[in-house]
């Protein structure tokens, strides 16, 4: 795939940007490309690449459908979200061994189907605002989360938490849908362009330059 060196630049580069942002569209061939760019990092700048995937979102929604309590639901489904990005920041660092196993353990519980052990995990779990402190230590960051035909209004609103916040790193989401599945947090805070981040038509990529300056 040939991509819009403007765009590839100013978008798909760690250390580029300077608001969060949302692209959607995107196609599995866009994502890929935009994976294998940001997998790397910038001058001084850590990125951290996320994938939600419809068949993992899948397997969490067949398990939080036997929680009862919604407000229950709507935890658990935080604590899978804020789980699956502390992993990938664990990654990122030296002698998080064994942070990534125990994430690995909670996650296993979201997928095969074992709502006990989920919930066992819960007064453990990551928040948000353990995201932000574990970046702050390793200093600048940008997150990147590819959410792959994910269509569950549960997790998308677990995932808009980090949107709605004001976070000390740079935020891209990229979505494979035309639009979100919500765009309401788990507060019940409306997300909006431009407020809260700069949507972008993942088409914009395949232009030419010369289409880009028109």
């Amino acid at each position: 795939m040939e991509l819009n060196e403007y765009y590839k630049e100013a978008y798909l580069t760690c250390g580029n940007i300077r608001d969060d942002y949302v692209f959607t569209g995107c196609s599995l061939d866009f994502v890929n490309e935009a994976k294998r760019y940001l997998a790397l990092d910038g001058e001084n700048v850590k990125s951290c690449c996320v994938t939600f995937s419809r068949d993992d979102v899948d397997l969490v929604e067949k398990t939080l459908g036997e929680c009862s309590d919604v407000l229950h639901k709507k935890f658990l489904a935080r604590d899978y979200v804020t789980a699956k990005i502390m992993k990938e920041i664990f990654l990122k660092s030296p002698n998080s061994l064994s942070e990534v196993q125990t994430i690995d353990e909670q996650l296993d519980a979201f997928y095969k189907n074992d709502l006990s052990r989920a919930k066992d995990y819960h007064i453990h779990s990551y928040m948000p605002h353990d995201v932000a402190k574990q970046i702050n230590n390793m200093g600048k960051f940008e997150l990147n989360l590819f959410l792959i035909d994910v269509n569950s209004i549960v997790v998308q609103s677990s995932i808009n938490n980090f949107i709605s916040n004001r976070n000390p790193y740079k935020l891209r989401v990229f979505t494979t849908n035309e639009t979100l599945s919500t765009y309401y947090d788990q507060s019940g805070n409306i997300i909006e362009s431009p407020h809260d981040y700069m949507e972008i038509k993942s088409s914009k990529f395949l232009e030419s330059v010369e289409e880009s300056e028109m």
